[in-house]
């Protein structure tokens, strides 16, 4: 288990370390791309985000094989360098750690991601 300090307190994360496979299927999500982005005809670098039970923030994770592809912007509300949280919206639609509601709307729910990305790394 990897674990992390906040506030001090050392947590727990949900997923045990990644194996071999894990390890290949995040390569291939690297150079997937952000799946969200690629809807609108960009290609950027993505952090790795493990979906979660029920599709909530605080919720266990259900594991290595369960992640998809997501740009800082998209997973965690960073604006790129030079760019609002606002412009990003407009110009990139929204944040799933700022509008998780609105991200799925736009994009997909967490299993219809899943289910595009998986299409997307197995062709």
């Amino acid at each position: 288990w990897r674990s992390n300090s906040v506030g001090g307190v050392l947590m727990k994360k949900s997923t045990p370390k990644p194996s071999k496979a894990d390890l290949a299927r995040w390569d291939k999500l690297y150079g997937m791309g952000c799946i969200a982005c690629k809807k609108f005809g960009y290609h950027t670098y993505p952090e790795i985000h493990h979906l979660n039970l029920g599709g909530k923030a605080g919720q266990k994770r259900r594991g290595h094989d369960y992640t998809i592809p997501l740009c800082s912007y998209h997973h965690r509300g960073l604006p790129r360098l030079g760019y609002s949280g606002i412009q990003m919206a407009q110009k990139y639609g929204p944040s799933l750690a700022k509008q998780s509601r609105l991200f799925r709307t736009v994009f997909g729910t967490d299993d219809e991601l899943l289910e595009q990305t998986n299409k997307e790394i197995n062709t």
